[in-house]
């Protein structure tokens, strides 16, 4: 089951013209979260990977349901709060709520199609996906076959987001921690305009694997000029 939620139509995958040969020929490569945070390459490795701290507001702060529900990560309709300080925090991040994924397994694509950025950090091949939803199901099908057939989440694409992973109830982002990344600093991964595949595995190890999915040729096609 993939579950499409990315606002591109097309895709594109970049990687050494090696590695983009096999994907055209239906080797995909499905790494990991724990192997994006190792990463031997500097650029690549992310050591907050599926990581974020929602905290309350500085000084003092007074909560309704809706607030405490959103600092806790719970239903709303589980909270009951009587009285207007019946749930006060005071002093800076008072409170902090840590989520964590421990793991999971991701395919990472971006919307740049020949993209001069994407080519010298990742690889010069450019494989554009013509139909990401299709791609995902066959990719997904295969993978649940590998690995574990009922073990594996609902398989989730959505456009990634750049923004702070820590930061107040109030401004912190909606989107699943899966897909959070930091914006700025040396690495400047908004530039990479990145919409990823994921799968949460249900309590078991997991390794990035290597799938021959012949289902998935139709769908790949190699871009070799220049987009206008």
């Amino acid at each position: 089951m993939v579950g499409y939620r990315s606002v591109r139509r097309h895709l594109f995958r970049y990687d050494a013209p090696e590695i983009s040969s096999l994907v055209l020929h239906g080797s995909i490569k499905v790494t990991t979260l724990e192997a994006c945070r190792n990463a031997e390459k500097d650029y690549f490795r992310d050591e907050e990977e599926g990581t974020r701290i929602t905290t309350s507001l500085p000084e003092r702060d007074s909560l309704d349901a809706s607030g405490l529900a959103r600092l806790l990560g719970v239903d709303p309709a589980g909270i009951c709060v009587r009285g207007k300080d019946a749930v006060v925090t005071v002093g800076e991040h008072a409170v902090h709520r840590h989520e964590k994924v421990p793991n999971a397994f991701i395919f990472c694509a971006s919307a740049l199609e020949n993209d001069a950025h994407m080519m010298a950090s990742f690889g010069s091949g450019c494989v554009r996906i013509s139909d990401p939803l299709a791609f995902f199901q066959v990719v997904d099908e295969h993978l649940r076959r590998s690995v574990a057939p009922n073990d594996l989440q609902a398989c989730v694409v959505d456009d990634v987001l750049y923004a702070p992973r820590s930061n107040n109830y109030r401004d912190h982002a909606d989107k699943h921690v899966a897909f959070l990344k930091p914006r700025g600093g040396h690495k400047a991964f908004e530039r990479e305009y990145e919409v990823r595949a994921v799968w949460i595995p249900r309590d078991f190890a997991i390794e990035p694997v290597f799938l021959s999915i012949l289902a998935a040729v139709p769908f790949v096609q190699p871009v070799t000029s220049p987009s206008t």
